[in-house]
């Protein structure tokens, strides 16, 4: 069952509006957050208001999303990458119908739970497609990486934060609603999901709603029940989630992840992976996994999945041990995890010289 929808525009506009679009998204994402969240769409209905003007890209009140009509009538004719921004900005004021309205933070210190969540989990929304998302699916992570970009870049710079940050009062707040907030935060949440697995995240999301839905939360909150969702679905696992925390939350500035092996005879003996710390950062080594990408002479590409990155300095990466060298190595090729990833100069070059003709 879901709720009944409505939409509300100025007369000029009408012409721009795809309202179809509107009802139909919205219907396919109510139903995978159902679906994953384990609680059914909080509310009596959802309208769409289109307003002039508006400050920011859209809200989610309750019941009641509001949208910048520049970002959503903009013009008769939007482009694939238009129109995959359009998908997302509505379901990430969806998402916030259960993170930010079913359950909200305790204090602005953790804007962060809202904001990099509802990001997060639209784009795995559209990511997955269905009626009316399925030709924005593959454009989807694409445009992701212009949120992990914005956040990256502001982690390097000296006025950056911790994603769980300071706040002294309400008038500060808005100074939070930045890219450490919505792209790190949404950043580190892939990277998490993609650490614990998508089955052990949503268990833990599910006992979440579950626990605190009508209730304020905290951090502690979030990362006690994904632990509990985690060591229900791998009870032999060994990550601890308030350790991440204070590695990825309560810290700032990226990792530089660099890599050095040894070969013999074009035969890897040896293959470890390094972390540094960046300038304007803390000190920290951490925890994460990513995947690694090798082509070899032909351009012919192997992704080696999972590859946990230990929280010290060097990683041994025995499972490369015996593999033939390649000829170009992609560290973190399918942008799962988050930091300053360095390519070594013979991959440079082969990827100037042979990128216009990779077909993976």
């Amino acid at each position: 069952m879901y709720p009944p929808q409505r939409v509300f525009v100025r007369k000029s506009l009408v012409k721009n509006l795809r309202y179809e679009l509107i009802f139909g998204i919205s219907k396919t994402t109510i139903d995978y957050y159902q679906k994953n969240f384990g609680h059914r769409y909080p509310f009596t209905k959802v309208d769409h208001v289109m307003c002039p003007d508006y400050k920011y890209g859209a809200m989610e009140n309750v019941g009641c999303i509001t949208y910048s009509d520049d970002i959503m009538c903009s013009s008769e004719h939007m482009s694939i990458p238009q129109l995959t921004f359009f998908c997302v900005v509505i379901q990430h004021e969806l998402a916030h119908m259960w993170f930010g309205n079913l359950v909200t933070m305790q204090w602005w210190n953790d804007l962060w739970l809202n904001e990099s969540f509802a990001t997060a989990l639209s784009y795995y929304a559209c990511a997955e497609g269905g009626l009316f998302v399925e030709e924005f699916k593959h454009e989807s992570w694409l445009h992701f990486a212009n949120y992990k970009r914005w956040g990256l870049n502001e982690d390097l710079a000296p006025t950056n934060h911790n994603v769980e940050a300071s706040c002294a009062n309400t008038d500060a707040a808005e100074s939070l609603i930045d890219g450490i907030t919505y792209g790190k935060g949404a950043s580190l949440l892939k990277q998490l999901i993609f650490l614990m697995g998508w089955e052990a995240f949503t268990n833990g999301i599910k006992l979440y709603f579950k626990q605190f839905k009508w209730t304020n939360t905290s951090l502690q909150d979030f990362i006690g029940k994904l632990q509990e969702g985690y060591n229900a679905t791998i009870p032999n696992g060994d990550l601890n989630l308030e350790k991440w925390s204070d590695q990825w939350l309560r810290t700032k500035g990226p990792n530089k992840i660099t890599y050095e092996w040894t070969h013999d005879e074009g035969v890897i003996t040896s293959f470890k992976i390094r972390q540094s710390f960046c300038q304007h950062g803390d000190e920290v080594y951490r925890k994460q996994s990513i995947n690694i990408g090798f082509f070899d002479q032909d351009k012919n590409f192997v992704e080696h999945e999972k590859i946990v990155i230990e929280d010290k300095e060097l990683t041994n990466v025995d499972q490369f041990i015996g593999l033939q060298m390649p000829e170009a190595i992609l560290m973190n090729s399918n942008d799962h995890g988050f930091g300053v990833f360095v390519i070594d100069d013979k991959s440079i070059r082969f990827f100037e010289e042979n990128l216009s003709t990779i077909k993976n």
